[in-house]
Order: structure tokens, then C-alpha cells, then sequence
């Protein structure tokens, strides 16, 4: 007699539940994984060993997914996820797109993480009270989460043109714009090669900016100022009158990864394969 499959612990994903939460294709992981575009998993990799992934890895997955399902071939919406997601990363020192960790002022919330944390669900963690996979548990614990609301905080990414990427920068983030703008979308990264798949590439606008902008900022003749000045104008000028422009929201599409998680492993627990 065959033995069930063993639930993955509260806090970590199967790649199984990944793949089906998502709507990828069979073997999409592994694909990933094999071509360096896919995070580290926690556990897994060995032959015979499962393969888990946390709650920051499930965020990347689920940007690929928004961009998979949004008309990208794979490999371009990988990495396209994967930039972003480093983006923030270089910000805060993790992504914290979801929005789950800005909810955690509340203090039943709050009690109810710490609740958690103790826990034989998520006792073996380590990660901190700021893991999403933590939190979201306990906002559905308390009823304090409802899915497919979208958030007045949530972060933005609109691509223009398929070249100019845009993110609306975080609040309490200082923005230092060349031109002047003041609009919540800022320039954040050129996309080349989308047409052509594999050959994707993605930087970001500040490292096309000429060496020493940033030390002369405040000089008005500096001509790497100026440079610098021009190609931030080229991407506004895109984003003004755009000849296509997808709207993604980033926020959004890792609680809907979470949600769908959630509802699969109540599906399962109701079918007799209980997660602790």
C-alpha cells in the first residue's frame, strides 16, 4: 500500500501545491530550478528529498505567475520576477511586496502571531514575526484578512511599451527625481529582448546613468547629471503616451498565491490528508 504524501510544514510550500496554486504547466519548477531562475529551496534537492520552498520564494513564483498569465513566455516572466523581486530586496533587505507585514499595527493580530509562533505549526521556523506565511495565518485565524481585496498601499508595476518598466515607490520612501516628477510611478528598469524570449535582459534605469551623477547632483552644469536627466525624461516620455502599457498589481498577486494555498490545503484536510 502506497504511502501518503506528508504535508509540508505550515510555513513552507511544496512544489506540487506551488505549480497547481499557480496554473503552471507540469514540470515548470523543475524547469526553473534547472535554469538558475528559481529561488533556493529550503529543503529538497537531493535525490528522494522533496523539494520546499518559504514564503519569500512563494512570492517570486507568484510574480512569475502574474506574469505568465498576463502573456509572457516563462522564461521572460522569471526574470522579470526575479528583478523586481531583488529590487526591493536592495531596499528593505527582503521584498515585502505582499503588504501583510504593514497590517501587523493591530494588536490582536500581533497577539495572535505570537500565538503562532509558539505553536507546534510553526515552531520549528526560523524566520522572524515578519514572514508572510506567519502573518497571513494569522490574519485568517482571526478573520482579519478578506481575499481579492486590494489594498490602498499595494505596490504597483506597469511596463511601457515592453521596454520601460515603472514601480510606484514605497511610502515613507525618499524619491530623488531628476526631472522633478513627483508622480508615485518612477523609472525603474529598461527591458530589452522581450520579443525575442531568451535573450530577455533587465537593468536597472541607474546604471545606464553616467559615472559621478550622483556625486554631482546638486552641480545644474554637470554634464553627467544632464545624461542622466535625458534618460530618465525618455522613460517619462514613454509612460505619457504609451503605445501599450501592462499593469500589474505585485501586492496583490502574492495574497492571491497565498489564498489559493490556503484553499487547497482545506480542500486536502477535508479529504482526510489534514495539515497540522
Amino acid at each position: 500500500m502506497a504511502r501518503p504524501r506528508q504535508s509540508p510544514p505550515a510555513y513552507l510550500y511544496s512544489l506540487q501545491e506551488i505549480e497547481q496554486a499557480l496554473g503552471f504547466p507540469p514540470r515548470t519548477l523543475e524547469m526553473l530550478v534547472r535554469l538558475g531562475l528559481a529561488p533556493n529551496s529550503v529543503t529538497g534537492g537531493e535525490r528522494g528529498k522533496t523539494r520546499l520552498w518559504d514564503a519569500e520564494a512563494l512570492a517570486q513564483f507568484s510574480e512569475v505567475s502574474a506574469f505568465y498569465w498576463s502573456g509572457f513566455e516563462m522564461v521572460s516572466a522569471a526574470r522579470l520576477a526575479e528583478a523586481i523581486l531583488s529590487y526591493f530586496t536592495q531596499i528593505y533587505g527582503r521584498s515585502r511586496i505582499s503588504g501583510l507585514y504593514s497590517r501587523t499595527h493591530d494588536g490582536k493580530l500581533v497577539f495572535e502571531i505570537e500565538r503562532l509562533r509558539a505553536s507546534p505549526s510553526f515552531s520549528a521556523q526560523s524566520k522572524e514575526r515578519t514572514d508572510d506565511a506567519l502573518i497571513y495565518a494569522a490574519m485568517r485565524n482571526i478573520e482579519y484578512y478578506k481575499p481579492s481585496d486590494v489594498w490602498k498601499d499595494d505596490t504597483y508595476f506597469e511596463l511601457i511599451d515592453r521596454q520601460y518598466g515603472f514601480i510606484d515607490i514605497p511610502e515613507g520612501l525618499k524619491v530623488r527625481s531628476l526631472s522633478g516628477r513627483k508622480d508615485p510611478m518612477q523609472p525603474t528598469f529598461r527591458v530589452r529582448g522581450l520579443e525575442r524570449g531568451g535573450d530577455l535582459t533587465i537593468t536597472q534605469i541607474e546604471e545606464e546613468y553616467p559615472p559621478g551623477w550622483h556625486e554631482s547632483y546638486f552641480e545644474p552644469n554637470s554634464p553627467a547629471v544632464a545624461r542622466a536627466r535625458e534618460i530618465e525624461n525618455e522613460f517619462f516620455a514613454a509612460y505619457d503616451n504609451p503605445r501599450g502599457k501592462l499593469a500589474l498589481n505585485l501586492s496583490r498577486a502574492i495574497r492571491s498565491a497565498h489564498d489559493r494555498i490556503y484553499d487547497l490545503r482545506l480542500k486536502r484536510a477535508g479529504e482526510g490528508g489534514a495539515h497540522a
